[in-house]
C-alpha cells in the first residue's frame, strides 16, 4: 500500500506545482500590458531640437576615376588574321605599374605571316642577284659588239680612202662596205644605250619589289612586338566587356583589332556618378558639399563637391518612365577602399534653415490625412496635431505644434495596444 500512496502524493505536488506557475503567469500579465499599452516608457522616443536643419537630396550612384586609359587590342597593319586570341592576361583588381604586361595575344599567325615574307625577301635578292648576273653579262657583249662595229667602221674608212685611184666599180664597192659598217656601228651604239636602260629599269623594278617587302616585314615584325600589350600608365586593372559575348573579357576570347580590353582607373581622383531625379535636379548646383556612404563600408564617409550637373535627361535603366540627370561629385580625397563601380549612396547638401524645430520622419504620424505627433505627457502620450515643413532624409521640420525639449514617440500608442490586442494585426506606418 506504501507504493501507491507515494505516487498519489507525487502526482498532486506536480499538479500544485503547474497551477501556481500558471497563476504566477496570468498574474504577470495584466501589469505588463499596462505599462507597453499606455506607458510612456514602454515607447522609443525622440526630442524635438531647434538649430540648424540640413535641406539635403538624397541619391544613389557608383564609383568611377575621374582619369583612366583605355587599353586595347592591337591594330594589325601588316594582313593576317581580323581577329586575336587572348592568350594571358593581368588578373582584374590587380595594381599595375606603367610598362607592365597586362595582356598577350597568340603569335602563332603572326609568326608565320613573318616567315613568308622573309622567304618572299629572300627570293627577291636571289632575283636581284640573278638580274645583276644577267645584266653584266649582257652588259658585256653588247660593249664587246659596239667596239667591234667601231673598229669594223674605222678600218672601212680607211679602205675608203684608200680606193681614190682604183677603178669606179671597186670605189662603188668600197662605198658600200663603208656604209654597212657605219650602219652597224650605229646600231650596236643604240644597242649598248638601250640595254643600258633596261638594265635600270629591271633594276628599280626589283628593288622596289624588294623595298616593299622589307617594309611589309617590319611592320609584321612590329605588329609581332604588338601582341604583346604593356601598361600605358599606373592603375587597377577593371576588365570591360567583350563584344560577342557581353561576358568581361578573359583568355581565349577572340578581339577585334582596337577593341577595349581593360581601364587602367588612376585611383588618387574618384568620382561619384549620380542619378538625381528630375524633381530634384533644380535644387543641386555646382561646388555643393556632399557627402557619400559605400555600401561595402557604410561606416566609412567621405566628402566631396558637385562638379557638374547634366542639363539633358535620360531615362532610369530601372524605371524608363522616370527621367534623371546625371551628376558628377569629386571626392575631396582618395581611399585605398575606393574602388571603381562601387555603389554609394550620397546626400547632397542643397541648403540649411536657421532655427528651427525638428524631428525624426519615424515620429509624424498620419491621422485621417493630417500630421500628428504624440508627445510624451507624464505616463501617456498626448495626441498633438503639427504643421510640417521641409524634410530631408531623415528628419521634418515641425513649423506649428511643437516646443524644443518636447519628447515625442517613435511609435503610435494606440497600434501598439491594438496590436496586442489583436495579435497579426498591422500597426501601421509613420507618415509625413
Amino acid at each position: 500500500m506504501s507504493a501507491p500512496s507515494t505516487s498519489r502524493k507525487t502526482f498532486w505536488t506536480r499538479r500544485n506545482k503547474l497551477l501556481a506557475a500558471a497563476a504566477l503567469v496570468v498574474i504577470a500579465y495584466f501589469p505588463v500590458r499596462s505599462l507597453f499599452g499606455g506607458s510612456a516608457s514602454a515607447h522609443l522616443t525622440a526630442t524635438a531640437k531647434r538649430g540648424t536643419f540640413d535641406i539635403v537630396v538624397v541619391e544613389t550612384g557608383e564609383l568611377q576615376a575621374e582619369h583612366s586609359r583605355s587599353v586595347t587590342s592591337p591594330v594589325m597593319t601588316s594582313g593576317g588574321r581580323s581577329q586575336l586570341a587572348v592568350q594571358y592576361i593581368a588578373p582584374e583588381g590587380t595594381t599595375v605599374d606603367s610598362g607592365a604586361v597586362v595582356v598577350t595575344f597568340d603569335q602563332a599567325d603572326q609568326l608565320k605571316n613573318i616567315s613568308d615574307k622573309e622567304n618572299d625577301l629572300k627570293l627577291a635578292q636571289a632575283d636581284m642577284d640573278k638580274l645583276r648576273a644577267q645584266q653584266k653579262s649582257d652588259k658585256s657583249d653588247a660593249e664587246i659588239a659596239y667596239e667591234n662595229a667601231k673598229l669594223s667602221f674605222e678600218l672601212a674608212k680607211l679602205a675608203n680612202d684608200a680606193m681614190k685611184f682604183e677603178s669606179d666599180a671597186k670605189q662603188r664597192e668600197s662605198q658600200l662596205e663603208l656604209k654597212k659598217a657605219e650602219l652597224a656601228f650605229k646600231q650596236a651604239d643604240e644597242n649598248l644605250k638601250g640595254k643600258t636602260a633596261v638594265r635600270k629599269s629591271e633594276l628599280a623594278s626589283l628593288d622596289l619589289r624588294i623595298a616593299q617587302i622589307t617594309n611589309a616585314l617590319s611592320r609584321a615584325t612590329l605588329d609581332l612586338e604588338r601582341l604583346t600589350v604593356h601598361a600605358p600608365a599606373s592603375g587597377l586593372i577593371v576588365y570591360n566587356r567583350n563584344w560577342n559575348t557581353g561576358k568581361k573579357i578573359g583568355k581565349g576570347d577572340q578581339l577585334w583589332g582596337g577593341q577595349p580590353v581593360m581601364q587602367l582607373p588612376d585611383l588618387s581622383h574618384m568620382q561619384a556618378v549620380l542619378e538625381v531625379n528630375e524633381v530634384d535636379v533644380s535644387k543641386v548646383k555646382n561646388d555643393q558639399a556632399v557627402e557619400v556612404t559605400l555600401d561595402a563600408f557604410p561606416d566609412k564617409k567621405f566628402t566631396g563637391k558637385i562638379k557638374s550637373v547634366a542639363s539633358i535627361g535620360n531615362a532610369k535603366e530601372s524605371n524608363p518612365s522616370v527621367k534623371v540627370f546625371e551628376v558628377l561629385v569629386d571626392l575631396d580625397a582618395a581611399d585605398s577602399v575606393l574602388r571603381p563601380g562601387m555603389t554609394v549612396a550620397a546626400r547632397i547638401m542643397v541648403s540649411k534653415v536657421d532655427n528651427v524645430i525638428s524631428v525624426p520622419i519615424e515620429s509624424v504620424f498620419d491621422d485621417a490625412g493630417k500630421p500628428v505627433v504624440y508627445v510624451e505627457n507624464g505616463s501617456s502620450f498626448e495626441r498633438r496635431p503639427v504643421t510640417l515643413g521641409t524634410k530631408n532624409d531623415n528628419f521634418v521640420i515641425v513649423a506649428k505644434g511643437l516646443k524644443e525639449g518636447e519628447k515625442v514617440s517613435l511609435t503610435d500608442p494606440n497600434k501598439a495596444t491594438e496590436k496586442e490586442d489583436k495579435p497579426g494585426k498591422s500597426d501601421g506606418k509613420p507618415k509625413v
